[in-house]
């Protein structure tokens, strides 16, 4: 993933998706959103939205997989990018980029 290589990533992460490991589901939803964001629509981008779902819901409340998920509807949904970044902040207020998002 630090050399840039989306699809050798997609590839690796893929392999691991059944483990349910909530960081591997966050790199993976990323990546899967990076490379398909020329179709917001399209399902694999709705694909990599769902793992980064996944990687932010209970038992591990992830900030970053929050504030992922939120870049991921910056276009879509303007309303639904705001909450997501909002739960991102209430998990991590402690978190400098999060609260630059709320003006604090």
């Amino acid at each position: 993933m630090e050399l840039g290589d989306w699809t050798k990533t997609i590839e690796i992460f893929s392999k691991f998706v059944d483990t349910g490991y909530q960081p591997i589901l966050r790199d993976l939803g990323v990546v899967i959103c990076k490379v398909n964001a020329g179709d917001p629509h399209g399902e694999a981008y709705k694909q990599g939205q769902k793992y980064l779902k996944i990687a932010s819901s209970s038992p591990y409340r992830d900030a970053d997989a929050l504030a992922s998920l939120a870049g991921t509807w910056k276009k879509l949904d303007e309303t639904k990018t705001r909450e997501l970044y909002r739960q991102a902040f209430e998990v991590d207020p402690t978190d400098p980029m999060r609260s630059v998002l709320f003006g604090l």
